[in-house]
């Protein structure tokens, strides 16, 4: 997995709490989605971004920089066979 998120990945800045910014590489993610409220949809993106569990440490409101574009993390999910963390994000107010 590590040879795949270093050939296709991208670095990002991840702050944990109030710590130092660190550069982190994994995938980003936005895919669309279609949210159906009985009146027509809405359409937007749920942001994701995985990356090596070993890399870094994340928790919930962490603020990870992809372009200029700050995001918190919102959920946290680790997959402790394969050793990926992936987060749902949000974009920061």
């Amino acid at each position: 997995m590590r040879r795949i998120f270093t050939h296709m990945g991208e670095d990002v800045t991840l702050v944990h709490g109030t710590g130092t910014p660190s550069a982190v590489t994994g995938l980003f993610m936005s895919p669309s989605q279609l949210a159906n409220f009985g009146l027509g949809g809405v359409q937007g993106s749920n942001p994701h971004f995985a990356f090596m569990t070993a890399d870094f440490s994340v928790s919930i409101d962490d603020v990870l920089t992809r372009g200029g574009v700050q995001y918190k993390v919102k959920v946290k999910q680790v997959d402790d066979p394969s050793g990926i963390t992936v987060c749902e994000l949000r974009k920061a107010a």
